[in-house]
């Protein structure tokens, strides 16, 4: 029997990502592995229908709205990012490996221009359990709807969000690691201008970061999405 198994380093190799994308793929399930003693492994066939999955056809009412000369369509910036969203009707559920699927009773949706690609994003919002009670909560998106989606970053609610609608989502740097108060914002971040504060004076609780977070109001999408394109360009999917 040839499996072709593969480590999660070759696989990374061969997309040109990070080493530490691949082993997020493994751990939410969307590459499909297998664990030998502690470590990650999976095959080639595996490899190639993640691939063939995740090519998907544009949506059709995005290519009625495109043209053959438009490739060089300049990249849009955060403000450019406050309208043009599509209300999802009746929300989604997600499911996370491992967990109960997530319930998101309002959602919407937009194709974003970055990098000079077309990147669908996806951004719900619903209520979970976090830091010790049930918040208000979104999550960004890298798919479309329906199909496939790809968490990128996640929002919590704050502690005085019936108030003030705000959400924090934390900063991470050099894969998982969080980015500590001290520490200098990255660059990508400086230059969109994102609001910026602290986790965990935000979002107070049992098991709260105390770690830069971006802050954004439940109806500032376009400052969740940009975060969202940050953190897709640092995994190497941008």
């Amino acid at each position: 029997m040839n499996l072709s198994v593969l480590t999660p380093k070759e696989v990374a190799d061969a997309l040109k990502v990070d080493e530490e994308v691949i082993l997020e793929l493994m751990d939410r399930g969307e590459l499909r592995g297998f664990q030998a003693g502690h470590l990650w492994r999976t095959t080639q066939q595996f490899v190639e229908q993640f691939i063939q999955d995740q090519t998907k056809p544009e949506p059709q009412h995005v290519k009625a709205n495109q043209s053959e000369s438009r490739p060089e369509q300049a990249d849009e910036k955060m403000g450019d990012l406050r309208s043009g969203w599509d209300r999802i009707d009746g929300g989604f559920r997600f499911g996370w490996p491992n967990m109960d699927e997530e319930v998101f009773d309002v959602a919407f949706a937009r194709i974003v221009r970055r990098k000079g690609r077309n990147i669908p994003l996806v951004i719900g919002i619903g209520d979970r359990r976090a830091a010790g009670r049930v918040r208000r909560r979104a999550v960004v998106f890298w798919g479309v709807h329906p199909g496939t989606k790809s968490p990128l970053v996640e929002f919590a609610g704050a502690n005085d969000f019936d108030d003030t609608k705000l959400m924090a989502s934390v900063i991470k740097v050099d894969g998982r690691r969080h980015l500590a108060p001290a520490d200098d914002l990255p660059e990508q971040y400086v230059d969109a201008d994102l609001p910026i504060g602290v986790y965990n004076h935000v979002v107070t609780g049992p098991r709260a970061w105390d770690s830069q977070a971006v802050l954004a109001r439940e109806d500032q999408l376009e400052v969740m999405a940009t975060h969202a394109l940050i953190r897709a360009q640092q995994k190497g999917l941008l």
